[in-house]
Protein backbone atom coordinates (compact mmCIF):
# COMPACT_ATOMS: atom_id res chain seq x y z
CA UNK A 1 0.00 0.00 0.00
CA UNK A 2 2.72 2.52 0.89
CA UNK A 3 4.60 1.82 -2.32
CA UNK A 4 1.64 3.07 -4.33
CA UNK A 5 2.02 6.48 -2.66
CA UNK A 6 5.75 6.91 -3.47
CA UNK A 7 6.83 9.25 -6.22
CA UNK A 8 8.30 7.28 -9.13
CA UNK A 9 12.12 7.45 -9.04
CA UNK A 10 12.32 9.10 -12.46
CA UNK A 11 10.27 12.02 -11.14
CA UNK A 12 12.43 12.74 -8.08
CA UNK A 13 14.88 15.65 -7.95
CA UNK A 14 17.62 13.26 -6.83
CA UNK A 15 17.20 11.13 -9.95
CA UNK A 16 17.15 14.21 -12.18
CA UNK A 17 20.33 15.54 -10.52
CA UNK A 18 22.13 12.21 -10.91
CA UNK A 19 21.19 12.04 -14.61
CA UNK A 20 22.29 15.67 -15.16
CA UNK A 21 25.64 15.12 -13.43
CA UNK A 22 26.23 11.87 -15.31
CA UNK A 23 25.39 13.56 -18.61
CA UNK A 24 27.75 16.47 -17.89
CA UNK A 25 30.56 14.09 -16.99
CA UNK A 26 29.93 12.05 -20.13
CA UNK A 27 30.09 15.15 -22.30
CA UNK A 28 33.32 16.30 -20.62
CA UNK A 29 34.88 12.87 -21.10
CA UNK A 30 33.81 12.91 -24.74
CA UNK A 31 35.40 16.33 -25.29
CA UNK A 32 38.66 15.19 -23.70
CA UNK A 33 38.73 12.04 -25.81
CA UNK A 34 37.93 13.99 -28.97
CA UNK A 35 40.65 16.53 -28.24
CA UNK A 36 43.19 13.80 -27.55
CA UNK A 37 42.30 11.96 -30.75
CA UNK A 38 42.45 15.22 -32.72
CA UNK A 39 45.90 16.04 -31.38
CA UNK A 40 47.12 12.54 -32.17
CA UNK A 41 45.79 12.81 -35.73
CA UNK A 42 47.48 16.21 -36.07
CA UNK A 43 50.83 14.76 -35.03
CA UNK A 44 50.38 11.88 -37.47
CA UNK A 45 49.69 14.26 -40.35
CA UNK A 46 52.55 16.57 -39.38
CA UNK A 47 55.08 13.74 -39.22
CA UNK A 48 53.89 12.28 -42.51
CA UNK A 49 53.96 15.69 -44.22
CA UNK A 50 57.44 16.46 -42.95
CA UNK A 51 58.74 13.02 -43.88
CA UNK A 52 57.32 13.35 -47.40
CA UNK A 53 58.70 16.86 -47.86
CA UNK A 54 62.16 16.06 -46.60
CA UNK A 55 62.43 12.53 -47.99
CA UNK A 56 60.10 12.18 -50.99
CA UNK A 57 61.34 8.65 -51.59
CA UNK A 58 60.26 7.41 -48.14
CA UNK A 59 58.62 4.01 -48.65
CA UNK A 60 54.94 3.41 -47.95
CA UNK A 61 55.86 0.68 -45.48
CA UNK A 62 57.59 3.31 -43.36
CA UNK A 63 54.69 5.75 -43.65
CA UNK A 64 52.17 3.11 -42.59
CA UNK A 65 53.98 2.65 -39.28
CA UNK A 66 53.64 6.28 -38.20
CA UNK A 67 49.92 6.27 -37.25
CA UNK A 68 50.60 3.36 -34.91
CA UNK A 69 53.16 5.33 -32.86
CA UNK A 70 52.28 6.96 -29.56
CA UNK A 71 51.95 10.74 -29.44
CA UNK A 72 55.31 10.95 -27.65
CA UNK A 73 56.98 8.81 -30.31
CA UNK A 74 55.49 10.98 -33.05
CA UNK A 75 56.86 14.09 -31.38
CA UNK A 76 60.31 12.48 -31.09
CA UNK A 77 60.20 11.32 -34.70
CA UNK A 78 59.19 14.78 -35.89
CA UNK A 79 62.27 16.30 -34.21
CA UNK A 80 64.48 13.54 -35.60
CA UNK A 81 63.25 14.09 -39.15
CA UNK A 82 64.00 17.80 -38.86
CA UNK A 83 67.59 17.03 -37.80
CA UNK A 84 68.21 13.99 -39.99
CA UNK A 85 70.48 14.09 -42.99
CA UNK A 86 69.29 10.78 -44.41
CA UNK A 87 66.29 8.51 -44.50
CA UNK A 88 68.50 5.80 -43.00
CA UNK A 89 68.52 7.65 -39.66
CA UNK A 90 64.73 7.72 -39.63
CA UNK A 91 64.53 4.03 -40.57
CA UNK A 92 66.97 3.11 -37.80
CA UNK A 93 64.95 5.08 -35.24
CA UNK A 94 61.73 3.41 -36.33
CA UNK A 95 63.32 -0.03 -36.16
CA UNK A 96 64.88 0.65 -32.77
CA UNK A 97 62.11 2.53 -30.99
CA UNK A 98 59.03 0.78 -32.28
CA UNK A 99 59.93 -2.90 -32.01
Amino acid sequence: MLFDQLTPLEETQFYKDVIRIGTERGIEAGHRKGLSEGLDQGWTESVLDLLTLKFPDAPQTMKKRIPKLSKTQKQQLFKLIVKSESLTEVRQWLNRDTN
